[in-house]
């Protein structure tokens, strides 16, 4: 397959951005945000921030796709609209899941895959034989994302609003935030393929290359 060579634009990044802003707030204002407008307000409010999701893949590979979550999202929010059941406003969180699920998982479908592409954005140079770990990297936060929208989806419907709050907010955010880290530190360890700055300088004087066959094969 041809190699993507779509690069996000600052817009594109900003709606990105916007989205994990609405992820990682919603469960901590939600309350407030039903009280003061109502569910009706909130569910066109939360279609309005998945239809800018849509509208970043503008011009990617995968744009068509967006369709099919824009239109799960729909029916989900619409639910919410039509019947003012504020159950359904806590999938928001589980919807914007679903998103970045069929983003990680459509992108195994092409070359590069996303983690990939992100990670060639921040090093250029990146060795040829990191694809494979990116690729699994890759199905891997698929799968996380994919259970988290179970989870939350359940959470919504049958369980206290307050036991949602708790997992969609300080756990998702405390298992987002380690499960991340836990990658960077093992990624570093594993293929010790180190940049010029302050950082890869100190890291590898703890973990130096020389030290691996693969950490040799990255210096090389």
């Amino acid at each position: 397959m041809a190699a993507i060579t779509y690069r996000p634009t600052l817009a594109h990044l900003a709606v990105v951005f916007a989205l994990v802003v609405t992820l990682v707030a919603y469960p901590f204002v939600v309350d407030e945000l039903l009280s003061r407008f109502g569910v009706r307000a909130v569910a066109l409010a939360g279609l309005a921030s998945l239809v800018l999701g849509f509208v970043a893949r503008r011009g990617t590979s995968i744009r068509a796709n967006g369709r099919r979550d824009l239109g799960i999202s729909a029916i989900a929010l619409g639910a919410g609209f039509v019947t003012a059941d504020p159950r359904f406003l806590l999938l928001l969180p589980a919807l914007i899941n679903l998103q970045i699920y069929f983003l990680c998982r459509d992108s195994l479908r092409e070359d590069p895959s996303i983690i990939e592409r992100m990670a060639r954005r921040l090093q250029p140079r990146l060795p040829e034989f990191t694809r494979g770990y990116c690729r699994a990297c890759t199905g891997f936060w698929a799968g996380f994302f994919a259970a988290n929208v179970a989870v939350i989806s359940s959470l919504a419907f049958f369980a206290p609003i307050s036991v949602w709050r708790v997992y969609t907010g300080p756990v998702y955010v405390t298992l987002l935030s380690v499960l991340g880290i836990a990658e960077f530190l093992c990624r570093k360890i594993y293929f010790r393929y180190y940049a010029d700055n302050w950082f890869d300088r100190r890291f590898s004087a703890w973990f130096p290359a020389e030290a691996t066959a693969r950490g040799r094969r990255s210096a090389a």
